[in-house]
């Protein structure tokens, strides 16, 4: 385990791994002078020491942003700012990358971490980063899909990334947080968000939704599951309308705008809508003809929602 120790205006970090230390010794060697990390003033045996920054913790800007989506593209801009310049230079993958090992002075991003940096894509720690957005502290929100898809599609109008590796790296990144985190509320939202790089929606198998619906409901043990994928955030008062409409007799609350079944939001009965879903899954009916055919709904009208506009499966 690692020690972090303050002297005046240096920091001393012991390392408990020497692999650790070798790899951030390296990357603090490459760095020397651009001020994207701090400046190494000596290391021996196991211990570098380097300058003391003062600042504001990158991680807590980001939570701040994020509510906002001009302001956190702005602050995607300056990681991709930093980023690109890091990679330039080292040619290095971040490894285990996450927004608290940078801080923020005088407008600057600063990497105080590198100990996990080795061999690999650029594509990998863009896509880490992506599925933190997209999840983290506790699940798939629109507002994080949202923060998610302009993550991506910042990085990859700012940086040389090959695009089907990244779409790769992000269903796989997504895959794994989701996995770590028991994560189900979003079935597709992996590959919705990793279409994003593509803007092909095409790519999105229907029967994959579904199948993604049949494993999370499977694994819900509430009367009632909402499934919300959107492009843009959802009106919080639309969503406790729709949790508040009558349900009774119903297996399915889905919206409808201009008289068309919107798919998302839908809020269904979990034990009900599995049942249909396993049934319906060998035909070849897709989720809007469920809904219609197989199981007893209502749509709520969206018009009135000014802004809002329905996503994808």
């Amino acid at each position: 385990m690692n020690k972090l120790t303050k002297h005046g205006n240096r920091i001393v970090k012991s390392f408990g791994n020497r692999m650790d230390y070798v790899r951030e010794l390296s990357i603090y060697e490459k760095l020397a002078g651009t001020g994207l990390a701090p400046e190494m003033t000596a290391h021996w045996d196991g211990n570098i020491e380097h300058e003391y920054i003062e600042g504001i913790p990158f991680d807590e800007i980001m939570r701040v942003a994020k509510s906002d989506e001009q302001r956190f593209k702005f602050c995607a801009d300056k990681f991709f700012e930093w980023y690109k310049q890091y990679r330039e230079i080292t040619n290095i993958s971040m490894g285990d990358i996450d927004f608290d090992d940078f801080i923020v002075k005088d407008e600057k991003l600063i990497c105080i971490d590198f100990e996990q940096c080795c061999p690999g894509y650029a594509e990998d720690d863009i896509a880490k980063l992506a599925a933190q957005v997209a999840i983290l502290p506790s699940g798939y929100t629109p507002e994080g899909l949202r923060n998610a898809i302009i993550f991506v599609g910042e990085s990859y109008n700012v940086l040389e990334l090959v695009q089907e590796r990244l779409y790769l790296s992000i269903k796989a990144a997504l895959q794994k947080l989701c996995k770590e985190k028991g994560i189900t509320n979003m079935p597709a939202a992996d590959e919705y968000i990793a279409t994003a790089v593509t803007c092909d929606y095409s790519r999105i198998d229907p029967n994959a939704k579904i199948d993604g619906m049949i494993d999370a409901l499977s694994k819900n043990k509430k009367l009632w599951t909402l499934f919300q994928i959107v492009n843009k955030k959802i009106p919080r008062k639309f969503l406790r309308y729709m949790m508040g409409a009558d349900k009774e007799g119903y297996q399915a609350i889905y919206l409808t705008e201009h008289q068309s079944l919107v798919v998302l939001p839908l809020l269904v009965r979990t034990e009900d809508m599995l049942s249909i879903l396993q049934l319906a899954k060998q035909s070849d009916l897709n989720l809007r003809d469920i809904l219609i055919l197989k199981a007893k709904s209502r749509g709520i009208t969206a018009e009135s929602m000014i802004g809002y506009e329905p996503g994808i499966l």
